[in-house]
């Protein structure tokens, strides 16, 4: 089996009997337009050799429509089992045969073994075993948490794991310096957690080569000594990372020869190095009238309860739930809830109190897609009070929801699942630095067991 790396998540692997394309994504933007590529635009999807793709889950920097939809011949994909079948439609519209992966079930697929496996959220892995050793694509799975590890287990000793490394998501407020380096380390451990599990010490750095992009995010480019920082806890810690650059190749076999791959970091630093300091603003706010912003509201309020059952919770706390905006470019909030006739226009002073800021363009996405809860995070396009900011994730929550086929319909507590943000990218790192906000958020939740 041979493992080439081609850019960010993407990599081709080689069974020697087909070739699975995982991942492409080789132009354009993602996540609201906060990320850009640190090597983008130099691949052509065209002029790969191989015969599947396999997409790990929705996310642009890994589902990236622009780059399938510059494929000029279609070709075979392997994507997890979902209930909703979006994106499995999506590709067979396009042209694309799927084959869709159960979860944890390994299929025999053209001589190898192909397992999937779906992690928290929508996030998968692929397992592929060719007889000889064993290959885990881990990507951004997150493996390591309690409830994840024994779907992994029975497929242990892995020989060799892809994962990501770095933090791909809102990493603090401007100038907060502590949260971004929690996060650094979270991902740190992570990685040692998932190379305990899988009873190996090999591991392929990558999923992390972007940048911030956008005006409002381009100050956490933090500088590039983070990638050798990792590289030498890791190294401490007696794991083997692998940093690979675009068309390089390892061979894996049962003699370990791979291992030697690690020997070429110096240069993939190098070239990752110069690639980092040509970085630069290349994306720009769009400013939109607060007039336009209230029309989208009513229909983003429209759509939500036209889909969900609000109706049922109109004489509870969910009906006097509120979430404070600022809208960082027309200096002035926004006071909103979940049911109709609760918009309210706040002037803004030195002392007015928001859960969250964000531009009009940034709010405006919020009501147009359902997705965008993750999209503005992810893109750190926004700026949190640290205290209340679970709020902009409740009032979310239910689009959220919605876009990977859950409703709200009869328990709040078991249909939103509010609790599991506890430990997400944005409220895990801020918990850990303020109880109190963690306070806060286990009182919301009572809240919501009571209903």
């Amino acid at each position: 089996m041979e493992i080439t790396f081609i850019n960010h998540s993407s990599i081709i692997i080689d069974t020697g009997l087909e070739r699975i394309l995982c991942d492409p994504w080789y132009k354009g933007t993602a996540f609201a337009n906060g990320w850009r590529l640190l090597l983008d635009e130099v691949t052509d999807i065209n002029s790969l050799d191989f015969d599947k793709l396999w997409i790990s889950h929705e996310h642009p920097d890994h589902f990236s429509i622009p780059t399938l939809k510059a494929m000029a011949i279609k070709k075979p994909v392997l994507y997890q089992e979902t209930s909703d079948k979006k994106v499995l439609n999506y590709l067979e519209n396009q042209g694309h045969k799927v084959t869709e992966l159960p979860h944890n079930e390994t299929l025999p697929i053209n001589g190898c073994n192909v397992t999937s496996i779906v992690t928290e959220g929508y996030d998968s892995c692929i397992l592929i075993d060719d007889g000889t050793v064993k290959f885990l694509n881990v990507n951004d799975s997150q493996l390591d948490k309690e409830d994840e590890i024994t779907k992994l287990v029975q497929h242990t000793p892995i020989d060799l794991i892809s994962i990501q490394f770095h933090y791909a998501n809102w990493a603090g407020n401007q100038d907060d310096d502590e949260i971004p380096e929690f996060k650094r380390q979270n991902a740190v451990n992570r990685i040692k957690k998932i190379c305990e599990i899988c009873g190996t010490t090999d591991v392929i750095l990558f999923a992390s080569f972007i940048y911030y992009a956008h005006e409002e995010n381009f100050f956490w480019n933090q500088p590039f000594s983070h990638i050798k920082k990792t590289i030498e806890e890791l190294q401490s810690a007696g794991i083997n990372p692998i940093l690979m650059i675009p068309n390089q190749t390892i061979k894996l076999s049962a003699d370990k020869e791979f291992k030697k791959a690690s020997n070429k970091n110096d240069v993939s630093l190098s070239f990752w190095k110069e690639r980092y300091a040509l970085i630069e603003i290349k994306e720009f706010a769009v400013p939109f009238s607060l007039d336009v912003i209230k029309e989208l509201y009513e229909t983003f309020l429209s759509k939500l309860h036209s889909k969900n059952n609000l109706k049922k919770y109109e004489k509870t706390v969910i009906k006097d739930f509120r979430l404070k905006i600022k809208l960082t470019d027309h200096d002035l909030g926004l006071n909103l809830g979940l049911y109709p006739g609760s918009w309210e226009i706040q002037e803004t002073s030195p002392n007015e109190h928001f859960d969250a800021a964000v531009s009009s363009e940034a709010l405006s996405m919020l009501f147009k897609s359902d997705f965008s809860l993750g999209s503005i995070t992810i893109s750190s396009r926004i700026q949190f009070n640290y205290k209340t900011a679970y709020k902009f994730y409740f009032f979310f929550l239910i689009p959220y929801r919605n876009n990977i086929g859950t409703y709200l319909e009869n328990s709040i507590i078991n249909d939103l699942n509010f609790k599991a943000f506890k430990t997400n990218g944005v409220l895990k790192p801020i918990f850990n630095f303020d109880k109190q906000a963690e306070d806060e958020f286990d009182q919301f939740n009572k809240l919501l067991e009571n209903i």
